[in-house]
């Protein structure tokens, strides 16, 4: 739901999707999508990984059944329940792009994992290039010279 929120409160993002969604009809006498075409496209793929970072936050549950676990300078006892709250991770300014504050994590960016390997300012978070694949037709490039970092 939050990826059709943020996709109809953008008339731009709207046409686009609609465009990319059209492209992935196959011919023939009944429309049908093609889901292989939707799974692959860089921008629906980036809207998906967005929508999670954005808008999922969550509490996982961990115990270390073994050891005591050590978190900064806190010692947990082992077969302790603790939480992990998502938000943290997912609102990190060192770690996730922001394009120089341009797209703070407090908002929603269809294009935060999309990767434009002739712009070092794009891709979801810092010095992600190490991970960026390299092989031909292997990046999940839409022919605009974007991909999605997976």
């Amino acid at each position: 739901m939050t990826l059709v929120m943020h996709a109809f409160n953008s008339p731009s993002l709207l046409s686009e999707l609609r465009q990319r969604i059209t492209r992935s009809i196959k011919p023939g006498p009944s429309l049908k999508f093609s889901i292989t075409t939707l799974e692959k496209d860089p921008l629906l793929n980036s809207m998906y990984a967005e929508a999670l970072r954005f808008g999922v936050q969550i509490h996982v549950p961990r115990v270390s059944p073994h050891d005591e676990l050590m978190i900064g300078t806190k010692t947990i006892p082992k077969n302790k329940l603790i939480f992990i709250n998502t938000w943290l991770a997912h609102t990190d300014e060192t770690t996730w792009n922001t394009k120089a504050g341009a797209f703070p994590l407090t908002e929603f960016w269809p294009q935060r994992f999309l990767v434009d390997p002739s712009d070092p300012c794009t891709g979801p978070v810092k010095d992600f290039r190490a991970n960026l694949k390299t092989e031909p037709g292997s990046d999940g490039s839409d022919g605009g010279g974007f991909s999605f970092l997976d």
